[in-house]
């Protein structure tokens, strides 16, 4: 888990943790991440609350990830047969792996260095209570040279789901 997202999730300050074995983490590039220490939360997903376990680390790029560890410790069912996912003691959740298109409902002008979190609107259906991956088309960078981050969501019925903009340039893009 990012902590800097952890901080703004507490107010600007990490909440209590659990030492770590380890005090850094390799990336695949060499780099070291220094590791705050261990977050153990209650996950609510996929209809139940379950036990977590997050290292806490300073620079990561996504705020958090749901890994192999804990797929398997909750016995995760993930049939793409039949588009569910299910974790022990619950009923399946529907997702939905249809390519559908997000549009933007008004102009936005993103600052330059920034994200920004903007509502996005499905021009398909969508099948209610479905769980989809926003993923940013290509074309995005390439055309206005921003980076759509990739967000987990619940498939609402007609309604806007989060969709996060990053612009690395020195210029605001519209």
């Amino acid at each position: 888990m990012d902590a800097q997202h952890l901080q703004d999730l507490y107010n600007g300050q990490l909440p209590p943790l659990d030492r770590s074995a380890s005090r850094a983490l390799k990336t695949v590039s060499g780099e070291d991440l220094h590791v705050h220490g261990i977050l153990r939360p209650t996950i609510g997903i996929a209809g139940g609350n379950y036990p977590g376990e997050f290292k806490v680390i300073e620079g990561v790029t996504y705020r958090g990830v749901l890994g192999r560890d804990f797929l398997r410790a909750n016995r995760a069912d993930i049939s793409f047969a039949t588009n569910t996912l299910q974790l022990k003691g619950q009923s399946p959740v529907t997702f939905s792996e249809d390519l559908l298109t997000v549009v933007a409902p008004a102009t936005y002008i993103i600052p330059p260095r920034s994200e920004t979190i903007i509502p996005a609107k499905f021009k398909e259906d969508t099948l209610p209570g479905a769980i989809g991956l926003i993923e940013s088309a290509p074309t995005l960078a390439d055309r206005y040279q921003l980076l759509g981050a990739a967000s987990l969501v619940r498939l609402p019925d007609g309604v806007s789901v989060p969709f996060r903009l990053i612009n690395p340039t020195s210029k605001p893009v519209t």
